[in-house]
């Protein structure tokens, strides 16, 4: 039992956590003596936060909008949230409405040619699953939960660092090489761990009703009694 529980909690937080600890500053602005001459970047969440600081490394100062335990689906971006993006050099953001309350700066910001990158664009629709909130149907926004869409999130980033900053298109494209094998390494992890455990023992206990994106990517199915999920 205790294995089952603690493979449930762990499991879709690893996605975002493997490559992090090669990064000791993961999680803190940079102080700003050293900020000079670095690409500013605003993120949404707490996952693009991470991301945009992986890729970029010591040649990007990434801020975060949202604090860890905010729901991005709610979040309501205030006037100085608004004056960060404005003020950045590129705001990176997850798209298929994540941030459904914030899809109307986003459209002035396209609209004023601010550099932007959606990283859902570095996704193929088709493997994105069909979703549902509030009645309205779209697709699955979560897309950190597949390793696969992860690293094509990444792809996204480094693309649009080194279009924004071509100078230092190699570092960035090493840093993303470095991140794509510690999330290779990641899915290694996972299914071996997976493997592990019965199918008839394979419970994942969440926060909300979780997205299939992961159990789908791992070849198993998953029903949702409440907040556990049989995987």
């Amino acid at each position: 039992m205790l294995k089952k529980i603690v493979f449930g909690i762990c499991l879709p937080l690893a996605i975002l956590g493997a490559a992090a600890l090669s990064f000791s500053g993961c999680g803190k602005s940079a102080p700003a003596s050293d900020s000079a001459g670095k690409m500013k970047v605003v993120a949404t969440t707490t996952m693009l936060t991470d991301l945009a600081r992986q890729i970029g490394g010591d040649k990007v100062e990434v801020s975060g909008l949202m604090k860890a335990g905010v729901d991005p689906h709610l979040y309501q971006a205030g006037a100085g949230d608004v004056d960060a993006m404005n003020k950045a050099d590129i705001v990176v953001y997850n798209g298929v409405h994540l941030e459904g309350k914030m899809g109307a700066i986003f459209d002035n910001l396209h609209a004023q040619k601010k550099p932007t990158i959606r990283v859902s664009d570095g996704i193929p629709s088709e493997t994105l699953l069909d979703f549902e909130e509030d009645g309205e149907k779209t697709k699955d926004p979560h897309i950190w939960f597949s390793v696969k869409n992860w690293k094509a999130a990444a792809k996204e980033v480094a693309k649009g660092f080194s279009e924004k900053d071509p100078k230092n298109k190699s570092y960035y494209e090493d840093h993303l090489n470095a991140y794509l094998a510690e999330l290779d390494n990641l899915d290694k992890y996972i299914r071996k761990e997976v493997e592990s455990v019965p199918k008839d023992s394979r419970i994942l206990v969440t926060a909300q009703p979780m997205p299939q994106q992961h159990s789908n990517h791992q070849d198993q199915s998953q029903h949702h009694p409440g907040r556990q999920h049989h995987l």
